[in-house]
């Protein structure tokens, strides 16, 4: 059983800018950003929604709105969400269905420059919510509901909490994980 934690102001501060990130003019549909990683860049996904099919892509572009530039080149009704930056700035870690039928949304990271997408879940369910230690040498992620940690070339992979959780939250020093509760306004911590 995971304890309970109170909602504080980097929460707000958080959803304060993505939502102001939506805002801004080129945005389509849903998007989700990344905070900058070390390198000042902000990475985020965005939808093609322009034909029936749907794309989605990993950018990466600066504070100021410059150098937008699409790290994975979706094709087909693939997609690729929830961008999470390794603390140094060099990695992405994020999610993406590829569009085979009945494919699963698998864990990948690449480098900044989206060169080296490697697949690291390597399983056959989906997979969701990628976070970095705070030294970049673990990632939490949602699968099957559950809250696993592996290393973060996709190694040692171990299940944390099979409770049905999301959104994991590494704590500063890397000694626990925040995560929200289904069901719920709940949160809770758990020991990697």
């Amino acid at each position: 059983m995971l304890p309970r934690l109170r909602v504080g102001v980097p929460l707000v501060i958080s959803l304060a800018l993505v939502a102001g990130l939506l805002a801004l003019p080129g945005f389509s549909g849903r998007a989700e950003a990344a905070f900058p990683g070390a390198n000042g860049k902000i990475a985020y996904n965005d939808w093609d929604t322009s034909t029936n099919h749907y794309e989605g892509d990993i950018y990466v572009v600066n504070p100021d709105g410059t150098g937008r530039t699409n790290l994975t080149n979706a094709v087909y009704s693939e997609f690729n969400t929830e961008p999470a930056w390794s603390a140094d700035g060099t990695r992405i870690a994020f999610v993406h269905r590829s569009a085979e039928p009945y494919a699963t949304k698998q864990i990948y990271v690449m480098n900044a420059d989206g060169s080296g997408k490697t697949n690291l879940s390597q399983n056959s369910v989906d997979n969701a919510n990628p976070t970095w230690s705070p030294d970049g040498t673990k990632i939490a992620f949602i699968s099957s509901g559950g809250l696993w940690v592996m290393n973060s070339d996709g190694s040692g992979k171990r299940l944390i909490s099979s409770e049905s959780v999301r959104s994991p939250s590494w704590s500063p020093d890397g000694t626990q994980i925040a995560v929200e509760r289904f069901g719920g306004a709940t949160a809770g911590a758990t020991r990697p």
